[in-house]
């Protein structure tokens, strides 16, 4: 069967389509003016099919999937004008597919990905003017992952990530000017992980995090100028963490978590000037937990709760100035209730 259909001023069309064999289709349309668009199908053996489409002026557009083995593909898609983009995959063996778009004036970006063996994967995009990004990922023998990113004029970042081994994972994050963060992380052994960000100008942030036996992690952030924090935090045992936090200007805040036994974590945020609030928090034998806060100025408030039999719970809060109220609440034996309420004017 073979049908042509022309139309000559608005819409030039010229369909064809045969079927020789099996299913040998072929089938051509064209836009001359505004669109010009151009679809061929072909299925030779068992599934092979060629699909292209133009568009000439606003947007060009070329799609070609092929099916030749089990599943060939390749897919070419073109924006000329404002956005050029061409996309190919590949399925040769297993699962191999080549992704690349392209953006030539405001973005150009490049993506290829590619599995060859059982999953190498290659991605890469840039952006040339605002942003250039280059981004590279590798699944070389069971999880090889590298990526890259490029930001040149405004915010330049690096990430690599590997993974060698086990799972061995780098990742490096630059920002130039503003901001530049690096971060780098690795998995060795097990799980060793390190992290270091920088922040150079505004604000200088190191955070490092180890885990070299099971769980052993080291978390340092530093602001230099506005916000100096510090977080440490620490696995060594089973489950010993210590959080620390600074802000040496208008808030100073530390925090520590401590995990010894069982369950004993520690808790102590500490605010100079507006308000000082200090947490204590102990899980010394099954549920011993002390709270403590208190606000200086405005309103001083204390509250502690324990639970040392079965649930003995204390709870004081205190209101200097306009209202004092002090509300205690007693669980001693299975039901014994004590509420006391003090307002004073």
């Amino acid at each position: 069967m073979k049908i042509e259909s022309y139309y000559n001023d608005v819409n030039s069309i010229n369909i064809e389509s045969y079927y020789n064999d099996v299913n040998s289709m072929k089938i051509e349309s064209y836009y001359n003016d505004v669109n010009r668009m151009k679809i061929e199908s072909y299925y030779n053996d068992v599934n092979r099919m060629k699909i292209e489409l133009y568009y000439n002026d606003v947007n060009r557009m070329k799609i070609e999937p092929y099916y030749n083995d089990v599943s060939r593909i390749k897919i070419e898609s073109y924006y000329n004008d404002v956005n050029r983009m061409k996309i190919k995959s590949y399925y040769k063996n297993v699962n191999r597919m080549t992704i690349e778009p392209h953006y030539n004036d405001v973005n150009s970006m490049k993506i290829e990905s590619y599995y060859n063996d059982v999953n190498i994967m290659k991605i890469e995009s840039y952006y040339n003017d605002v942003s250039r990004m280059k981004i590279e990922s590798y699944y070389n023998d069971v999880n090889r992952m590298k990526i890259e990113s490029y930001y040149n004029d405004v915010n330049r970042m690096k990430i690599e990530s590997y993974y060698s081994d086990v799972n061995r994972m780098k990742i490096e994050s630059y920002y130039n000017d503003v901001n530049r963060i690096k971060i780098e992380s690795y998995y060795n052994d097990v799980n060793r992980m390190k992290i270091n960000s920088y922040y150079n100008d505004v604000n200088r942030m190191k955070i490092e995090s180890y885990c070299n036996d099971a769980n052993s992690m080291n978390i340092e952030s530093y602001y230099n100028d506005v916000n100096s924090m510090k977080i440490e935090s620490y696995y060594n045992d089973v489950n010993r963490m210590k959080i620390e936090l600074y802000y040496n200007d208008v808030n100073r805040m530390k925090i520590e978590l401590y995990y010894n036994d069982v369950n004993r974590m520690k808790i102590e945020p500490y605010y100079n000037d507006v308000s000082r609030i200090k947490i204590e928090y102990y899980y010394n034998d099954v549920n011993r937990m002390k709270i403590k806060s208190y606000y200086n100025d405005v309103n001083r408030m204390k509250i502690k709760s324990y639970y040392k039999n079965v649930n003995r719970m204390t709870i004081e809060p205190y209101y200097n100035d306009v209202n004092s109220m002090k509300i205690e609440s007693y669980y001693k034996d299975v039901n014994i209730v004590f509420l006391q309420l003090e307002t004073q004017r």
